[in-house]
């Protein structure tokens, strides 16, 4: 490790040192005021702290619509977290004693969690970062507030993980935002553990843990900025957070209280991705039946109603922020959907621009037959992955095999009495009855919609979850030679998904810059065509320059005020280039506009351009000629800068 990865690190540990505790002291303290006493030991650390990130986003959001996204009020957002969460750590370190029955897999959990650590000090490089993920926070964080660039649609969707990203860019840190996606995983994977280890025993919940941790698409996820990791950790703690209410209804205000908190979870979770909608449904569905099925009598649809009009407050309350904002600025609320309620949106979208995002979206959905599609679902996650996610998004599908196929093994204990590995037999098959449904509704929904691989990482723990019982089921049912096989399996198919993470890695080449055979600047540049110019304009270029980025939608270490060519939207600068009579023409229409800079990536234009939007040969000679009308700035390897 090179000295200069090292001071990275350590600023990075730092500051998630401090978060974490923020979170934690915050969340266990508010766990309190809403009056849940019965979450003990770490199961309340880990309830806590996923509520005290939700705190930590919502604060970061606030101080963004009021324009003060600023190193102070962040700073002080920081510090009243933990000051008032600190009564709170001195229990939650006593409350640590680990699960010290098994060492051997306490310390390969240590492991895990480090080398994915470790991990998270690679330089951002993945594309929907560079385009948006990263590149959105840089620019709220350089305009101090909250802002809708004009050539970012997804300025428009929801951002509750944005806003942590844009704290740890305000904190000079982008390797924190990567640490706040592990620290999701973490917190995520500890609720679950926790969960199994009380409703089926310490040996489901090792095995749970080991199959969510070796889940390869949630090892890719949890060291990037895709937000994935957090829609997974707010879905499956509001999940549990209703089962904990459904078990412990009749108790009276304390577990009403569970139904709260989870309402919460469903609305951070719903303010991170769209894709969360299905949780937040489906919970305030299960609010609504829950006295049919209890059998309460005749009048309690009225308590069932009561309790699903709440549930369903809470969410649309937290999601509230991003619905005003959006319906202010462009008009439409949930953009970019039911765009043809709002067809005069303040993004230029027409309906056929939007129908063509919504055809890119579901490029990997179904072919000829819906049923064919399930039924060989198996088979096209082993040998054609690439068919639920393409480019970046085949991060999201790879590892699926194990939770999949042993996932469906739950039925059997949920079902039979005598196969459930619980301490109480009765609660665990219910237990087991709610995450079955919950769970395979949840994937009939991500099916039906013909959508990436990535989306259903959300509920990929709670598979893991199903998995383990079934597993346990079956391995306390069979004699030496079916364990052995089953032993067998499991170890291949765990080395496969770690092979598959290895590799991954090896294509990009991670090794080069954590063992300190290549700086972040060398790496970035040889994998990045215009980081080299990105850079230059970002040490050399002064505030009142604005840069126009031809060709390149990515645009994070640009560091300056910019507009960048989009696939998702008309691009205007193509309409000046057929307007404009000559290439000193579309120089001063582009200046006319408040650009100073134009920044050329050629061969990423050459693979975007049919997206970029129509250009006949005279709109094609003026762009080739536009670096001639200009002053050449700075010339890289793959890309130039000039002036106008």
């Amino acid at each position: 490790m090179s000295f200069g990865l090292a001071l990275t690190g350590l600023h990075a540990a730092v500051l998630l040192t401090a978060a974490a505790a923020a979170v934690v002291g915050s969340g266990r303290r508010a766990l309190s005021l809403l009056g849940i006493t019965d979450a003990a030991g770490p199961e309340r650390t880990w309830a806590g702290a996923s509520l005290g990130l939700g705190f930590l986003s919502i604060g970061t959001m606030g101080l963004a619509f009021l324009g003060l996204l600023k190193v102070w009020p962040a700073a002080l957002l920081l510090a009243g977290l933990l000051v008032w969460g600190r009564p709170e750590l001195k229990p939650a370190l006593r409350e640590v004693r680990g699960p010290w029955e098994a060492p051997a897999c306490l310390a390969a959990a240590c492991a895990w969690g480090l080398a994915l650590w470790w991990v998270c000090l690679m330089p951002p490089h993945q594309y929907d970062s560079l385009v948006y993920h990263l590149a959105l926070p840089e620019t709220y964080v350089r305009e101090g507030r909250l802002v809708s660039p004009s050539h970012l649609l997804y300025s428009h969707f929801p951002q509750n993980g944005e806003m942590l990203f844009s704290l740890a860019l305000l904190l000079k840190s982008d390797a924190l935002a990567q640490m706040f996606m592990w620290l999701s995983t973490v917190l995520c994977l500890g609720w679950v553990f926790a969960a199994v280890k009380r409703e089926l025993g310490p040996g489901p919940a090792w095995l749970a843990l080991g199959l969510a941790g070796t889940h390869t698409a949630l090892m890719l996820l949890a060291a990037i900025t895709y937000v994935e990791p957090l829609v997974m950790l707010w879905t499956c703690s509001a999940v549990l957070a209703c089962w904990r209410w459904l078990a412990d209804s009749r108790n009276g205000q304390g577990a009403k209280s569970w139904l709260h908190l989870s309402a919460v979870f469903s609305g951070l979770a719903l303010g991170t991705k769209y894709t969360a909608g299905a949780t937040a449904g489906l919970l305030a569905l299960t609010a609504l039946i829950r006295p049919f099925l209890a059998q309460e009598g005749k009048t309690a649809w009225k308590q069932g109603l009561k309790d699903s009009v709440l549930y369903s407050s809470i969410v649309l309350a937290l999601f509230l922020p991003w619905l005003v904002k959006n319906s202010l600025v462009i008009g439409n609320p949930v953009f970019p959907f039911l765009y043809s309620w709002f067809p005069m949106t303040g993004s230029g979208w027409g309906a056929e621009t939007a129908q063509r995002y919504f055809r890119i979206l579901a490029e990997y959905g179904h072919g000829e037959s819906w049923l064919k599609d399930l039924v060989t679902l198996p088979y096209q996650l082993l040998f054609r992955f690439s068919r639920y996610g393409g480019g970046m998004d085949v991060l999201g599908c790879l590892g699926w095999t194990p939770v999949l196929a042993a996932g469906v093994l739950a039925l059997w204990p949920a079902l039979k009495a005598g196969a459930c590995p619980g301490p109480e037999p009765s609660r665990t098959r219910s237990f087991l009855r709610f995450v079955l449904v919950y769970c395979g509704l949840h994937f009939l929904i991500w099916f039906a919609t013909g959508t990436v691989l990535r989306f259903l990482t959300a509920a990929a723990p709670l598979l893991a979850l199903l998995a383990s019982a079934g597993l346990s089921a079956v391995w306390n049912a069979s004699s030496r030679v079916p364990r052995f096989l089953i032993a067998g399996l499991g170890i291949a198919l765990t080395g496969v998904n770690l092979g598959y993470f290895l590799f991954v890695h090896r294509v990009l080449e991670t090794d080069r810059v954590l063992l300190g055979r290549e700086t972040r600047e060398a790496y970035l540049e040889r994998r990045l065509d215009y980081y080299a110019c990105a850079s230059w304009c970002r040490e050399s270029l002064g505030p009142n320059d604005r840069i126009l980025l031809v060709g390149e939608q990515r645009a994070y270490y640009l560091g300056k005020d910019h507009v960048a060519s989009t696939v998702n939207a008309p691009n205007h600068w193509v309409a000046l280039a057929e307007e404009a009579a000559s290439p000193e023409d579309l120089s001063a229409k582009l200046k006319a506009e408040g650009l100073t800079t134009v920044l050329f990536v050629p061969g990423e234009m050459a693979r975007l351009f049919p997206a970029l939007g129509p250009l006949t040969e005279r709109g094609l000679a003026n762009l080739a000629g536009l670096p001639g009308s200009g002053k050449l700035k700075f010339q890289g390897r793959r890309c130039g800068v000039f002036s106008l």
